[in-house]
């Protein structure tokens, strides 16, 4: 299914095709459309789960994947009734799922997921490669102060609060910006960190305020990096199972014939 259809799925126009096909006497399209419909319905319901299963560590935003995917099960759905519907308009048999029909769209999922999780942890090790190389340079993080005193600082000094917060979040995006410079990106990520760095003076609300900016930043690039590889590799993946669902289909198709033509002898 492509993108432009999430939003809005036009149903007339795919009735039409599949329609089409069937005129055409193009049924081993049709049984194709069918098996790829089966299977992006099991990889929907496992994007679903994945991303609940992945919210924690990843702040929430994996479950954006969890909504794509419950919209992408309901698209795969309705492309299934509109397939079956001519199918038997057309005395086409319906496919009997097999055990491949549920393991290839939920292995393929998992990986795509497993991918994604591994870039975000890896954005995590260089956070902390980054601290190690800026405090080698006598830049030290200020320590949290925890929840209630985070709290505290927001409800009492609200603006100095805010200025931290947004200092924390410049300055992180800035460390991701660092990953792209030439030389290494270590380095780069801890030049960012020093040139960022405030007095050892300035209050503990900007600080406060700052430490959360910072790893809400940070959150929010591991979870959307790691959300853009798996929809991504998840795009690719599944044209690679489309085309292998079409092959599987043809296979079987001839398979078929043969069996027939042995049997009747035409």
């Amino acid at each position: 299914m492509g993108f432009k259809e999430l939003p809005y799925l036009d149903e007339k126009p795919y009735l039409q095709e599949m329609q089409k096909f069937a005129k055409r006497n193009e049924y081993l399209e049709l049984q194709t459309r069918e098996v790829t419909k089966i299977r992006q319905i099991y990889a929907a319901w496992t994007k679903i789960s994945v991303g609940g299963l992945l919210s924690i560590p990843t702040a929430g935003i994996s479950l954006i994947g969890s909504t794509l995917g419950a919209r992408q099960l309901v698209i795969a759905s309705k492309k299934l009734l509109m397939v079956r519907e001519v199918m038997t308009d057309h005395d086409v048999p319906f496919h009997v799922e097999q055990l491949r029909d549920k393991v290839i769209p939920i292995a393929v999922t998992i990986i795509a997921a497993a991918v994604s999780l591994g870039i975000g942890f890896g954005m995590q090790e260089l956070f902390q490669a980054q601290l190690a190389e800026a405090a080698a340079q006598g830049v030290t993080p200020a320590a949290h102060a925890g929840v209630d005193a985070t709290f505290n600082s927001a409800a009492s000094n609200p603006d100095v609060f805010g200025q931290g917060f947004l200092h924390g979040v410049q300055t992180q995006a800035d460390q991701v910006m660092a990953v792209f410079m030439p030389g290494d990106t270590v380095t780069n990520a801890a030049m960012e960190n020093v040139q960022n760095a405030v007095p050892v003076g300035t209050s503990a609300d900007y600080m406060n305020g700052g430490n959360l900016g910072a790893a809400v930043a940070l959150a929010g690039e591991k979870g959307l990096g790691a959300l853009g590889v798996q929809q991504s590799l998840q795009h690719g993946l599944d044209f690679v199972m489309a085309e292998q669902t079409r092959k599987e289909v043809k296979k079987r198709a001839k398979k078929e014939r043969l069996a027939f033509k042995k049997k009747f002898g035409f």
